[in-house]
């Protein structure tokens, strides 16, 4: 093996193990609070940790949905497998319909898909 690359493995793994402010402010909490107190800024960490995983998944497949040079250029760039179109297929359908409801179009403005259903009415 190449050393350069047992290098970069060693510090990744040194980077990787080191604990960060939420460690040192969970370990504080416990040590001065107690248990509960250390189990609450857990989950409290948990939590904003999921919490900045979604925010940050959505809005890179609204970037995606909404831009398609940068979603084309970003297809370009992956491979082709069925397994990734089908799944940027589902999450552009996913949210496209999350915009759809969250933000429905002003009242002059209506999807086809609406005018065929009011247009029945």
């Amino acid at each position: 093996m190449d050393t350069s690359f047992l290098t970069f493995l060693g510090i990744s793994a040194l980077v990787i193990a080191s604990p960060g402010p939420d460690t040192a402010l969970t370990v504080r909490n416990a040590l001065l609070g107690g248990r509960r107190a250390g189990i609450f800024t857990a989950l409290g960490v948990s939590v904003g940790q999921v919490v900045w995983a979604i925010g940050t998944s959505v809005g890179l497949v609204a970037l995606l949905v909404a831009s398609e040079p940068v979603f084309q250029a970003l297809k370009s760039l992956v491979p082709p497998t069925s397994s990734i179109s089908a799944s940027s297929r589902c999450a552009r359908r996913f949210v496209t319909r999350l915009c759809q409801a969250l933000c429905p179009p002003p009242v002059g403005e209506r999807s086809s898909a609406a005018r065929g259903r009011f247009a029945k009415v």
